[in-house]
């Protein structure tokens, strides 16, 4: 589940999406994937979030979620689009007010110009009422009924969590454990909004399969339970196959023991932030060639006292946004793709320091990046190709040996334009998840940045080719600027669209809660009577 955007008002509130399509029409073998576009009144739209790939289906029925904000006021649209690839499926648009009122949203989807039906949506939704609960499960099967002819199973269990409409909805899949009727799974790792939204009497499927490596996977029996029943250790519920109930010589399928189940808090990001993690900004601007020269009105990187360019404005929404929640971070700031005329080698370089200090980038603030940029263009040859993968190596290099939570890095690439070296940049992304750090990649200008909303993991975590292991998890967010800029509620919602998020998996991944000193705790309660002595003056 992500969250899309972060509009704070005091009636907001969060809906989940259970979204499903039937009988998509096209003329190619297609792998659909459900986008989520979003506006209000008159503006542009916003790309919000994705659900992940299926592959080879008609009717797909995605396994992500999405959570949306609403206020139950404002007066906005939703662009839904199926997707293969880059081929439109089909869309339809509409408010919130119509989707989250339909129990389910069915509508649908057509393209040219609507004139074509080409599949039905649906959409089910449930207000988030409980998120910040980490459940640890860890469960045993005993006595799993055999399937192999020549073996016994290789069972894996598959959670399904109840929604308001009756439905069913799967919200966990075990892995497989080969060859036995006495698996040991390892560890769900969840929360109770997974599995019940917060009702600890809501009902849970759980259902045993048994994995076949050429067929069909087989249906062994399952249970239903509830949070309450799966919390108490040690307690066990028999796997019931409902077609063999009424045989004489039928008890059941096997048993789930519960050996152990742990609830504990889901920490948010400003808790971290709150109790001690430092946050290092490290900003890099695009020197290449397709910007244009400075000395050209044209260009990109323009220079004139009584204007600011589109990289000058840029920074400083960036700096508006992060400044309002991150409190004291550190700051360097970099160059890529061009010639600095103060280092010796006079040849093309991909990471740069702009205060000319290659030991030490540091710089005091987003308005000394800014000038570092301006003194800048008067010593930098632009130059190319455009590599991401020389700074993306030096945020690495810098995160790696604080690895506890002390020290989080955001890298904010600004560009104008496509990426020369992708196949390097994933995969310094795939070894970059399991470091501290996130990237926010800027597009400045109008060029083609499908390679940037590449990066960014909304239709499914990157890999560096079919083989590969994915990312660890997600860590890219491409921010396109020029769609944003007049509007500054949505530039800040996109920028900080999927941060939490990223840094709190980081943490939960590595283990990593804050730690609540006494320093800290009196740090986090002046921070919390400040914040509320201005909400009662402004009031």
């Amino acid at each position: 589940m992500d969250s899309v955007g972060s509009r704070r008002k005091k009636s907001m509130k969060q809906y989940e999406l259970f979204i499903k399509a039937l009988n998509l029409s096209s003329k190619t073998t297609i792998s659909p994937y459900c986008h989520l576009q979003w506006k209000t009144e008159d503006q542009p739209y916003m790309d919000a979030d994705s659900t992940e790939v299926i592959p080879k289906t008609r009717d797909p029925a995605w396994k992500k979620s999405l959570i949306i904000n609403w206020d139950g006021e404002t007066l906005d649209t939703w662009n839904i689009q199926v997707l293969s690839g880059t081929e439109l499926i089909g869309s339809v648009e509409c408010s919130s007010r119509t989707l989250l009122s339909r129990h389910p949203f069915i509508a649908y989807l057509a393209k040219n110009n609507q004139n074509q039906i080409t599949g039905t949506i649906l959409i089910h939704s449930e207000e988030v009422k409980d998120i910040d609960k980490k459940l640890t499960l860890v469960l045993a099967g005993h006595d799993i009924e055999k399937k192999d002819i020549f073996g016994k199973s290789d069972p894996y269990l598959i959670f399904y969590r109840l929604l308001d409409d009756g439905n069913w909805y799967e919200c966990y899949r075990t892995e497989k454990i080969m060859g036995t009727t006495e698996p040991n799974w390892k560890p769900i790792e969840t929360n109770v909004h997974n599995l019940c939204n917060g009702e600890l009497d809501r009902a849970i499927k759980i259902e045993c399969y048994d994995w076949d490596r050429i067929g069909k996977d087989e249906y062994i029996a399952s249970a239903t339970v509830t949070l309450t029943d799966l919390c108490v250790n040690g307690s066990t519920f028999e796997l019931i196959n409902s077609d063999k109930k009424g045989r004489e010589d039928y008890i059941n399928s096997g048993k789930i023991e519960m050996i152990s189940a742990l609830s504990e808090k889901n920490y948010t990001f400003q808790e971290y932030l709150m109790m001690g993690t430092k946050i290092n900004i490290m900003v890099g601007i695009d020197f290449t060639f397709s910007n244009g020269d400075h000395t050209l009105l044209s260009s990109l990187h323009y220079a004139n006292t009584a204007t600011k360019n589109e990289y000058q404005r840029a920074i400083e929404s960036l700096q508006e946004v992060l400044e309002k929640n991150i409190e004291s971070p550190t700051y360097e700031a970099y160059g890529f793709g061009g010639i600095p005329d103060w280092l010796e080698s006079k040849q093309v370089n991909h990471c740069f320091a702009l205060n000319k200090n290659e030991d030490n980038p540091s710089v005091s603030s987003f308005a000394d990046i800014v000038q570092k940029y301006l003194d800048g263009l008067l010593n930098i040859k632009l130059s190319g190709p455009s590599y991401f993968h020389g700074i993306l190596q030096k945020a690495v290099d810098k995160a790696k040996p604080i690895i506890d939570g002390k020290l989080y890095t955001i890298l904010i690439l600004v560009t104008d334009g496509d990426i020369d070296d992708l196949p390097q940049t994933v995969e310094l992304l795939q070894e970059a998840s399991k470091y501290p750090i996130s990237v926010i990649v800027v597009g400045v200008g109008e060029a083609d940045f499908s390679n940037m909303n590449s990066l960014d993991s909304d239709t499914g975590l990157l890999r560096a080719n079919k083989q590969s292991d994915p990312t660890m998890r997600d860590l890219v967010q491409f921010v396109p600027y020029r769609q944003l800029m007049s509007t500054p509620q949505l530039l800040s919602d996109k920028i900080l669209e999927e941060l939490p998020e990223q840094f709190e998996t980081y943490m939960r991944n590595a283990g990593i809660k804050p730690e609540f000193t006494p320093e800290a705790l009196i740090r986090s309660l002046t921070i919390k009577h400040l914040n509320s002595l201005g909400k009662s003056l402004l009031s």
